[in-house]
């Protein structure tokens, strides 16, 4: 009866074994089922705010849409705490980032839509404020359900602006 129970007992391990190596999935079965292709880089207002301002946007300027932070703002080595800082922009990113013919950031534009009102989102805009204006970018914030004409036209304008100022001659 015991001889029975224990073979009983090993042939359920081999056939617990045997199930679990069957499940057992290959590195890209694994990744093919972790991860997938997202329909559209962009949603549907960033799309469409994202055609308006590239149609304004005068020739000499790029569109650049969901810039990690990182990507064009760095950390200064030699301060308390870099990594600390790093930790700010590393995994974050911008809706957009215009960029002169010499690929340097001119403005930065933020959508904000219904998400942008949640105490920690509004945390990390106010940071992102905060980075944007220490390093000299302008940041300009256009709300979802806004007319993305007029604000389109407002941002082509505050580049307009900024180009003015920053080849304007010292008096």
């Amino acid at each position: 009866m015991v001889i029975a129970l224990v073979l009983l007992g090993i042939a359920y391990l081999a056939f617990q074994y045997f199930l679990n190596q069957q499940k057992k999935l290959s590195e890209i079965d694994q990744y093919k089922a972790a991860y997938y292709l997202k329909d559209s880089l962009m949603n549907k207002s960033e799309y469409l705010f994202f055609k308006e301002l590239e149609r304004q946007l005068s020739s000499g300027y790029h569109l650049f849409t969901k810039v990690r932070i990182e990507d064009f703002i760095g950390v200064r080595k030699k301060i308390e705490r870099p990594a600390h800082f790093r930790g700010y922009i590393q995994s974050r990113h911008l809706d957009f980032l215009v960029c002169d013919e010499h690929m340097e950031p001119v403005l930065a534009v933020e959508l904000d839509g219904g998400s942008h009102k949640m105490a920690k989102t509004i945390e990390i805009d106010a940071r992102k404020d905060l980075i944007c204006e220490a390093v000299g970018l302008r940041l300009e914030r256009v709300r979802v359900g806004s007319d993305f004409t007029a604000e389109a036209n407002r941002v082509k304008n505050v580049i307009t602006m900024t180009d003015v100022i920053s080849i304007s001659p010292s008096i």
